[in-house]
């Protein structure tokens, strides 16, 4: 037995109290060297599936130094398309960053992301431009695996884009699937 109840119209009301079931989907934005990965780790760091290209190129590089992404580039896209596949597939929240210096790729990856039944969320991280350029420097300085968001969002649109296209086209439940 069920605790929806229906209306008239054939619309399913939940009762009150009751959770929303939709995996989440949050976007992290924010200027270079803002504090995006900081905020992705630990406020998201459980019940999430990162999708960062910097840390699957990390994986690849075994803490040497390589241009991002050059000789990976290809394995790269095969692993980060097949996270995002898996995640959605497996109604996984997921959490991933870009600049979000333009309107374009936020709205198509929001969009995209709610047609398959996520609930899009928008964290904005906001810092001081001096203090910006210090921590990129820093972590250029620092970390030989460090790739900015400059680099990576690219790589994270294309493969959420492609994988919630798939989603939609092959495994997508019905609509009263995802409404619960």
């Amino acid at each position: 037995m069920t605790n929806r109840k229906t209306t008239k119209t054939g619309k399913v009301v939940k009762p009150a109290g009751a959770k929303d079931k939709s995996p989440q989907f949050v976007l992290v934005t924010g200027c270079i060297g803002a504090g995006k990965t900081t905020l992705r780790r630990q406020k998201f760091g459980d019940g999430y599936v990162h999708l960062d290209a910097a840390e699957i190129f990390a994986m690849f590089t075994e803490g040497k130094y390589y241009d991002f992404p050059g000789i990976f580039r290809n394995e790269l896209d095969t692993v980060g398309l097949k996270i995002a596949q898996r995640t959605m597939a497996e109604r996984k929240n997921i959490v991933m960053e870009i600049l979000g210096d333009t309107d374009g790729p936020l709205q198509a990856v929001a969009e995209a992301m709610h047609s398959v039944g996520y609930k899009v969320n928008l964290s904005c991280v906001a810092c001081p431009l001096e203090e910006c350029q210090k921590r990129h420097k820093y972590a250029c300085d620092t970390d030989v695996n460090y790739v900015s968001a400059y680099h990576t969002q690219a790589f994270h649109l294309k493969w959420l884009l492609a994988a919630a296209a798939d989603y939609r086209k092959n495994a997508a439940p019905s609509r009263a699937e995802l409404r619960g």
